[in-house]
């Protein structure tokens, strides 16, 4: 199951994730959640020319890489 209660249920690099992204006019968001490792990162952007997944990704990427 890849979907579950509005989140996205998808390993990420071999830790247990939940995400769940969204967007409206001039507004993208996501939330990336790691519970095995007690992480969450969370991008709020007023701006529609990044991309907060890969942004939070990228945090994420810090964090895990020390464990």
């Amino acid at each position: 199951m890849s979907y579950g209660f509005g989140w996205f249920l998808d390993p990420y690099q071999g830790h247990k994730r939940m995400s769940h992204d969204g967007s409206t006019i001039g507004f993208r968001t996501t939330i990336q959640r790691f519970p095995d490792d007690r992480l969450a990162v969370v991008i709020l952007a007023n701006r529609t020319d990044i991309n907060p997944e890969e942004l939070a990704l990228k945090v994420a990427d810090l964090y895990l890489a020390q464990k």
